[in-house]
């Protein structure tokens, strides 16, 4: 009966010996697995990820800072040619004014020209009102006797219109009237045969 009980003993320890061995080594391997340091690909991989984090950010940040560089650089560019073109345009609209003002003068001239044919002694004039200002610009009037000269103050606009050869008939011819004055008087004087063109 000893013997028969001992070697059972002997049997049940010897597979509990057993089973704790086993689990033993699955504990030891589980150990050793979660030990087991990063590999030198694993580290690479996750440097490329934040890399590649880093160069997705700052391409935002470039691609913004350009998008906004180049809107900018439209918006100049069309305020630019947007008062090219309005200062184009006023500077036809004022020359037309100013050709207009300088063929009166011319008409007022071609009258004295005619006064001085025809009654050569007597005294004639004609006043002219000027408008204080074209399309903003302060402008003068000058006569010679081969044209009249309409220019702006700023020097940026010049007209002149012909007066048809008036020295051609010996007629002296000359004078200056600013816008300022309002007023621009184109005079025959018989006495001397001469045509002033003067403020009024």
């Amino acid at each position: 009966m000893i013997s028969e009980f001992a070697i059972r003993d002997s049997r049940l320890v010897t597979r509990a010996r057993a089973r704790f061995s086993i689990l033993g080594s699955r504990f030891s391997v589980l150990h050793s697995r979660r030990s087991i340091p990063d590999s030198s690909h694993t580290r690479r991989a996750r440097a490329s990820v934040r890399l590649f984090r880093n160069d997705s950010a700052v391409s935002s940040v470039v691609g913004f800072i350009l998008s906004f560089a180049l809107s900018a650089m439209i918006l100049i560019v069309s305020i630019f040619a947007f008062t090219s073109m309005q200062d184009s345009v006023y500077a036809r609209a004022a020359e037309i004014e100013l050709k207009d003002l300088g063929n009166r003068v011319v008409a007022g001239i071609s009258e004295s020209l005619e006064v001085r044919r025809n009654f050569p002694n007597a005294t004639y004039s004609r006043t002219i009102p000027l408008p204080a200002a074209i399309k903003g610009r302060e402008y003068y009037v000058e006569a010679t006797s081969d044209r009249v000269y309409v220019n702006t103050t700023d020097g940026r606009i010049h007209v002149a219109s012909t007066t048809y050869k008036a020295s051609a008939e010996g007629a002296s011819i000359s004078g200056r009237a600013y816008s300022s004055s309002m007023y621009l008087v184109v005079t025959f004087l018989g006495d001397t045969g001469r045509i002033e063109v003067g403020s009024g």
